[in-house]
């Protein structure tokens, strides 16, 4: 158990993002159409068999993009009421946006 939950392992060959073209729709800050990616992104994760464990990952190691169908400001808000510190890891995200 780590700051109140335990953390579940991710299996991302079941995830929903993993299926997408586009995988922006998960990082939208700065772009112009950031709300209709955060809509579409949070539409795909409400079907995700992944998403609790999607979203306790992103709590506990993410500072940008969605996770688990939370932006980063619900993530933080989260973290405020459950005095969890975000803890980085040092691998690349399954879902990073491609240049």
């Amino acid at each position: 158990m780590i700051d109140g939950f335990t953390e579940i392992d991710i299996d991302y060959s079941q995830a929903a993002c993993g299926k997408v073209d586009n995988p922006d729709m998960f990082f939208p800050d700065g772009k112009a159409d950031h709300w209709d990616l955060v809509a579409s992104a949070k539409e795909l994760c409400g079907a995700c068999p992944v998403v609790l464990a999607c979203f306790m990952h992103g709590v506990k190691h993410e500072k940008i993009g969605i996770w688990g169908g939370r932006t980063p400001a619900e993530l933080r808000a989260y973290r405020r009421v459950y005095n969890i510190v975000v803890e980085p890891l040092d691998i690349e995200s399954p879902v990073a946006p491609r240049n």
